[in-house]
């Protein structure tokens, strides 16, 4: 009885020694990390259709001032669009003066400049500047288009298509109307599009602007020509 007890006793210390420990946990992590670059193009069309393509209007679209002008004034536009270049054209064609040379004439070019931005950046600004001073007595102005004033916010990815101009008629002025900004030869004098807070775009963005030339009597004749500087910074 002895003998089978104390083999039985072998046995039980023989499978308690032979039972694991108990379970160990451990944890480790790595840290993965990534920089995407900010990307972002431009695109200028001129004469711009519905849809932000270059020459889209058919023909340009100048309209003489309804309000106090003088006698004979004529805005006169080129017959076809506008040179897609590079750089594109915004061609105002012939400039009739005032008989008198006693008013201003003023000519609106309706859908001249559509600014196309892709980017994946959510702070970035848009600018245009005229590259040197206006010949004596010009003034060139930026009308925004489906935007109520310059700078404009991009509320939503992407303004596709192209909103055009719904501007029937212009009023002569001496300066650029309130609604309107001034171009000058300062580094984007004209901010279109402020940095704050733009909505993430991948499709492009679309700026739409008419522009209006104001000359004076005493307006350089001749053929003239001005550039002007699209800036586009993204972050």
């Amino acid at each position: 009885m002895k003998k089978l007890i104390s083999l039985a006793a072998l046995a039980a210390m023989a499978c308690a020694t032979a039972l694991p420990a108990g379970a160990v946990t451990q944890t480790g992590s790595v840290t993965v990390k990534w920089n995407v670059s900010v990307s972002a193009s431009l695109a200028l069309a001129t004469d711009y259709g519905a849809t932000g393509a270059q020459g889209g209007n058919g023909v340009p679209a100048i309209l003489l001032s309804t309000g106090p002008g003088g006698t004979g004034e004529a805005c006169t536009g080129p017959a076809a669009a506008p040179s897609a270049g590079p750089p594109p054209v915004v061609d105002f064609g012939t400039i009739t003066p005032d008989s008198g040379l006693a008013k201003n004439t003023n000519c609106l070019y309706k859908n001249a400049v559509d600014a196309q931005v892709t980017t994946n950046s959510s702070s970035w600004s848009l600018g245009e500047y005229e590259a040197a001073a206006l010949p004596t007595g010009a003034t060139l102005c930026a009308y925004p288009n489906n935007f109520a004033s310059f700078p404009v916010s991009i509320a939503a990815a992407g303004t596709a298509p192209a909103t055009q101009s719904a501007r029937a008629t212009y009023t002569d002025n001496t300066s650029c109307a309130a609604s309107a900004a001034t171009l000058g030869t300062t580094a984007s004098s004209v901010n279109l599009v402020s940095a704050s807070a733009q909505s993430f775009t991948v499709s492009p963005a679309h700026i739409g602007e008419d522009m209006a030339l104001l000359l004076t009597p005493a307006a350089s004749t001749g053929a003239q020509t001005v550039t002007v500087t699209y800036s586009l910074v993204a972050n």
